[in-house]
């Protein structure tokens, strides 16, 4: 009885050791996206790594940013050895659909070699941002139907139906020269830039629909000014400042901490006369 009982602690101990190396270590190794403007995939593969690291009960390590993994994201999610899982998004327009995407999400266990996919078809890109949270839940679900016990993943959080700009004050950050965004009650904010300059705004809740979905509006308010355009040589920002549109942004909410969509702004455009145009760029905004 006692080699019985010495037994069935030692493979319960054993299990346990493996239950906690599955559910506690997930290496993130970012996108694999042909054809995705390098912009986007900077922003999409943050907004997966921000979901991935709200569930509380795993603890993730960022690979993605290792040159030799953006070099071959596929190849280096494959071949990584260790505990848990290597996870990856890999994304492509569907050449049959001009307008369709497919993201498909990977979870490899770096143990024994076995893969766990979860894949959705998409009818534009942006869809694949807003449907972050729920495909990074899903591929999780998978996972735990086979390894994880259900108590072990946070339940995602749901989007608020009624969006306000009571609901969206705070800080916020997420874009490469903003040190933060900070949006007041009444509709009303600024944005700070990394390089000292300071750029009042307006909010303005554009559609809060009952499916969770909701986009805003936040635009430029006051006089433009060069410094609004640090993505810019300093001399064209210079130049075409004066006579810019005043900046835009439409997000759509992706959860209650989370907004993605496009800035409309001045992009550099060396077949332009003064070195600039409007145009779109894709951002990330996520709440301090």
């Amino acid at each position: 009885m006692q080699k019985l009982l010495a037994a069935v602690f030692s493979l319960c101990f054993s299990c346990t050791l493996f239950y906690a190396q599955t559910v506690s270590s997930i290496e993130f190794y970012g996108l694999d996206a042909a054809g995705v403007d390098a912009n986007m995939i900077d922003m999409t593969r943050n907004l997966y790594l921000t979901q991935l690291k709200e569930i509380s009960s795993l603890t993730v390590t960022d690979r993605s940013k290792d040159p030799q993994v953006q070099s071959n994201v596929r190849q280096a999610a494959e071949t990584a050895a260790g505990t848990g899982y290597a996870v990856y998004a890999e994304i492509a327009g569907d050449s049959a659909k001009d307008t369709n995407w497919i993201c498909t999400l990977h979870a490899r266990n770096m143990e024994n070699g076995d893969t766990i996919d979860f894949s959705k078809e998409y009818s534009s890109y942006y869809k694949i941002l807003t449907d972050a949270k729920p495909s990074i839940t899903g591929l999780i679900d998978k996972i735990r139907g086979g390894n994880i016990k259900p108590d072990a993943v946070q339940t995602a959080k749901p989007i608020r139906t009624q969006v306000s700009t009571e609901f969206l004050a705070g800080t916020w950050q997420g874009e490469e020269y903003i040190a933060k965004i900070v949006i007041l009650r009444g509709g009303r904010g600024f944005v700070i830039y990394k390089n000292g300059a300071t750029m009042n705004i307006n909010v303005t809740v554009l559609q809060s629909g009952q499916d969770g979905t909701s986009t805003i509006s936040i635009t430029q308010a006051g006089k433009p000014n060069a410094s609004f355009f640090p993505e810019l040589p300093r001399k064209i920002a210079l130049e075409n400042a004066p006579t810019a549109q005043p900046l835009q942004w439409v997000l759509t909410m992706t959860d209650d901490d989370t907004m993605s969509g496009t800035k409309e702004t001045l992009i550099e455009d060396p077949a332009s006369p003064t070195g600039a145009r409007t145009g779109e760029a894709p951002v990330l905004w996520t709440r301090q």
